[in-house]
Parts: structure tokens; sequence; C-alpha cells
């Protein structure tokens, strides 16, 4: 009999918690900037320095950078890009940038003197997302 009145408890919260009703005018979420989409991440910057660096995720030759990168950030997670194209190094600075190779270490790429926007191969060979890190922005005076 215990059994009886537990499972008939249980069918009357079921059913009080289904006949919640969605308004009729109810609309699905469309802002993007609050829904989670599944993404294929092409490649990410990855800033390792103590402050902003300039960077692109549709880089056409034109434009010095889409926006700041704050330090200790990354591309992907602090905007969300799916790509990530290029860097800026201002007037008076420059700075290293450095890849993820296929055995998962980090390579030097170059040496940037600025002012130079920088566009990144968006393939690295044995790997599926291209990762680049930039490094050790100084002034132009330490670069030797």
């Amino acid at each position: 009999m215990k059994f009886l009145r537990g499972l008939a408890l249980l069918v009357v919260s079921v059913a009080a918690v289904s006949s919640v009703s969605v308004p009729a005018n109810a609309e699905p979420n469309t802002d993007k900037t609050t829904s989670v989409a599944a993404q294929r991440l092409i490649s990410y910057i990855s800033n390792e320095n103590n402050i902003g660096i300039g960077v692109s995720n549709d880089y056409d030759g034109f434009e010095n950078y889409d926006a700041v990168l704050p330090a200790r950030q990354r591309t992907d997670g602090y905007f969300g890009w799916e790509i990530a194209e290029a860097y800026y190094v201002g007037p008076g600075y420059c700075a290293d940038s450095y890849y993820l190779n296929a055995s998962w270490k980090w390579d030097f790429y170059a040496t940037t003197h600025g002012p130079a926007t920088i566009a990144l191969p968006q393939f690295i060979a044995g790997q599926d997302v291209a990762r680049w890190a930039v490094r050790d922005v100084r002034p132009a005076s330490a670069c030797g």
C-alpha cells in the first residue's frame, strides 16, 4: 500500500511539473553573445605578456588589428574567435612569436619589430589547430 501511495505522489509531481507552460509569444534566444554554439577552432593567439597586444581574426592587410587582447589571454577564450589570423606590434617595440609543433613543443617563429602586423599561417603540419603565442613584448632598444 505504501508503494502505491508513493507511486501516486510521483505521478502527481510529474504531472505538476509537466503542466508548466511556455507563453505563446515566447521566442528562442537568438542573442549570439550568450548562446553557446559548437565551433571548430582553427587557430588562436595566446598573449603571454603583461600588456595587451593587437590581434585580428579577419586580417585583410589593411588595418593594423581588430581588437586588443589583454595580457595572459587567448583569442578563442577571450573573444570567442574560432580563427586568429594576425597580431600587431606597435612602434618602438618588438615581440617574439612561437607556434606549437607536431611534437607538442613551442618553436620560435619570428621576432617582429614594430610597427608591424604579422599574418600567421593557419596550418601547422601535424596539428589540427594552429596554436600561436606572442611573448616578450619589449622596447625596440632591447631587441638587438
